[in-house]
């Protein structure tokens, strides 16, 4: 993730900035002027645990163009100097399953900003950055009038054997400024697993929180 950073150009519409690092935000142009790196990190992030996803430019390229496309599409990008060193993703949540079942099951589909991901290089992590991102993405969904903030992530045991001992939860991170399990929303996504280079369905689940009580910090 630090090497594929580095190599991500300047944009504009700066909304935060301390000393050396400095929050921006992209529309889906301009996210788009830099697509193979997004499709690198979200590669390279995904592979890890757990969730072992062996992904594909063609895969990627298909995602992120209907991302792209929507105007009401958003990127934000952490920078150390010239250097990024995380990015995100946000789109209104039925733009992102638009024609799809699975929204049936959340009562708020038509007023949630869908979170992609949130990828910080591992130099950056623990340093409470998320905040800046959560609070960009809380600002994001006032400016579009949702009042939701929602996420998927995968259904993983706090047992599982392949979990590594130096693991954080985001879910549980992220359970601190006030995002909580949907019960009964949840989803089979089928993609390649690395580690069996076969095609295999998936649990996730939904995680959301009401940007109005958001714990910002």
């Amino acid at each position: 993730v630090d090497a594929l950073c580095a190599n991500l150009k300047k944009v504009p519409m700066k909304i935060w900035q301390e000393g050396n690092l400095r929050l921006e935000r992209l529309n889906g142009a301009e996210a788009k002027a830099h697509h193979e790196l997004f499709a690198r990190l979200r590669m390279e992030t995904f592979r890890a645990y757990p969730y072992f996803y062996e992904g594909s430019m063609e895969y990627e390229d298909a995602y992120l163009e209907a991302y792209y496309a929507c105007e009401n599409f958003r990127a934000l990008v952490l920078f150390d100097g010239e250097r990024a060193c995380g990015i995100s993703t946000l789109i209104p949540l039925r733009d992102a399953f638009k024609d799809s079942g699975l929204l049936n099951n959340l009562p708020a589909a038509e007023d949630s900003l869908y979170w992609g991901e949130v990828i910080l290089g591992k130099a950056y992590r623990g340093k409470n950055l998320l905040s800046l991102f959560v609070n960009a993405a809380a600002d994001i969904a006032r400016e579009l009038g949702l009042r939701k903030i929602v996420y998927l992530s995968i259904a993983a045991s706090p047992d599982d054997d392949a979990r590594p001992a130096d693991y954080r939860d985001s879910n549980a991170i992220l359970a601190r400024f006030g995002f909580s399990k949907v019960e009964n929303a949840g989803t089979v996504f089928e993609y390649r697993s690395c580690l069996t280079n076969r095609t295999e369905p998936h649990k996730m689940e939904f995680y959301e929180a009401d940007v109005s009580k958001l714990i910002l910090k």
